[in-house]
């Protein structure tokens, strides 16, 4: 390998770790998310403890819980993608 190949090679390696490191703050993010959405599902016991008919808060819950589930699946199937595609060194046309 020639000497002035090293930079180029250098700046492909630094570039690919950026993208890495940007995958997992996406992953982070979509987690916190998911978190938070699951977290408003509990509370809805907390602030709509006594109401009626108790079915509807126990729906809003129900729906909240199915959006933070969703969320975390989207989020680890997102992140097994990137990081397949990384880990081979193909890009996608």
């Amino acid at each position: 390998m020639a000497i002035k190949d090293q930079p180029a090679e250098d700046r492909t390696d630094l570039a690919e770790d950026r993208t890495i490191l940007a995958v997992e703050r996406t992953l982070s993010g979509w987690i916190r998310t998911g978190l938070a959405t699951a977290a408003v599902a509990i509370g809805m016991q907390a602030v709509f403890g006594p109401f009626q008919p108790t079915w509807v808060p126990k729906a809003v819950a129900t729906v909240f819980l199915l959006a933070a589930q969703m969320m975390l699946l989207f989020a680890w199937w997102a992140n097994r993608t990137s990081r397949r595609r990384l880990s081979v060194h193909a890009a996608r046309a």
